[in-house]
């Protein structure tokens, strides 16, 4: 289905003769990573229309090093994942003093806090991108949703990532179907990306590559990721993984690497700049998450010509057609399968691979993602 946004009775022309003067960005983030990079392209695709801050809850200061680096002015509190009080003042008194039109507020984690001040602020708008609305823990899903539903008149307007997550929303009665615009993830042009990356000849040893990108955390599964990286390099000698990011999970990933006699065939980068550069060496993406949003890995793969082998979750079916740009799997055993074919033939390769980047270039493109946005932009501040 074609994405689009709903703009309901706006009249367009009219709309974009007064965009609003500022957009502050709230978020919190742990560590730097995808929620980072969703606001650095909104901001550098519209900063010649519109100014705009960010307010971050994390602890890594590589996060305010990013905008700085790019000009954009940064703020940030102490890290919390649930509710941050210090982060909830900052929100209001940074909104209020220098009259931002728009809040956009990013992630589930600092819906509540950063979207209470929406109280004190009424000519201000207030937006929300949650990223996910479904999890693979039932105690999670509960918990949020029952929070969301008491405070959701705190925020006027959603964005969500697929017609899927609408649909979510509008069954467990968040909002109705005209204050939720579905607009997908994309990412900045290619030579621009690799550009600003920090580039090396040759990032990994020679050899046929299977590669991973994300965080080390329980989300991304990496058990999963070390059996069947085991399996397949014990069926085909001549292949290696990679998985490039960092997390709380390194040293067990490790471990566990070790146990099955594997730690020589499976490099653990940690955090890279040039993660689509050592994309570009690998024959195959995986992904073995429990839960995303629309993920940027996924998004890199296609755009960079790769077949991608991912687990079935609204996030990555998405992005994938299953057999014709890449791979859904639904079980380890699935994942053996999908390798099997892939490694075994060239052609099959070099096929889906056209078919990934072929789609992302028709469906997620960086200059339909930031026309949204702009539309979005102008329709609430009016």
């Amino acid at each position: 289905m074609e994405p689009r946004i709903h703009t309901g009775n706006i009249q367009l022309e009219e709309a974009m003769t007064s965009n609003p003067t500022g957009v502050l960005h709230v978020y919190y983030e742990p560590s730097l990573s995808g929620i980072t990079r969703h606001v650095s392209h909104i901001i550098e695709g519209l900063r010649d229309e519109y100014r705009f801050h960010v307010l971050c809850s994390t602890d890594d200061p590589r996060i305010g090093d990013f905008f700085r680096d790019r000009g954009v002015g940064y703020t940030s509190v102490p890290a919390g994942r649930i509710f941050t009080v210090r982060g909830m003042i900052k929100t209001l008194f940074t909104a209020r003093g220098r009259d931002w039109d728009i809040v956009h507020i990013h992630n589930l984690q600092s819906l509540f806090w950063a979207s209470a001040p929406s109280l004190f602020l009424p000519r201000t708008r207030f937006i929300f991108t949650p990223q996910v609305v479904e999890f693979d823990s039932r105690f999670l899903d509960r918990g949020f949703f029952a929070a969301w539903r008491l405070s959701s008149f705190l925020v006027k307007t959603i964005i969500v990532l697929t017609e899927h997550q609408k649909e979510v929303l509008i069954r467990r009665k968040i909002k109705g179907a005209d204050a939720i615009y579905v607009i997908p993830n994309s990412l900045e042009p290619e030579n621009i990306a690799i550009k600003s990356q920090e580039t090396s000849p040759s990032p990994l040893p020679p050899g046929r590559w299977i590669v991973t990108i994300g965080r080390l955390v329980p989300q991304k599964n990496p058990d999963l990721f070390a059996s069947i990286a085991s399996k397949v390099c014990e069926e085909f000698p001549d292949i290696r993984f990679a998985w490039i990011g960092e997390g709380p999970l390194e040293e067990r990933l490790r471990a566990l690497l070790r146990e099955s006699g594997m730690s020589d065939r499976v490099i653990l980068t940690g955090f890279r700049r040039d993660a689509r550069q050592i994309l570009r060496q690998a024959e195959i993406f995986l992904s073995t998450a429990l839960w995303e949003g629309m993920p940027y890995s996924v998004l890199e793969a296609m755009q960079a010509g790769k077949p991608v082998v991912v687990s079935d979750i609204d996030g990555h079916r998405a992005l994938v057609e299953d057999g014709r740009t890449g791979y859904i799997a639904r079980s380890e055993e699935n994942y053996l399968e999908d390798f099997n074919r892939l490694i075994r033939s060239a052609e099959l390769r070099e096929t889906m691979g056209r078919a990934s980047r072929a789609r992302f270039e028709a469906e997620f493109s960086f200059d339909r993602f930031i026309e949204r946005m702009r539309l979005l932009y102008t329709s609430v501040a009016i």
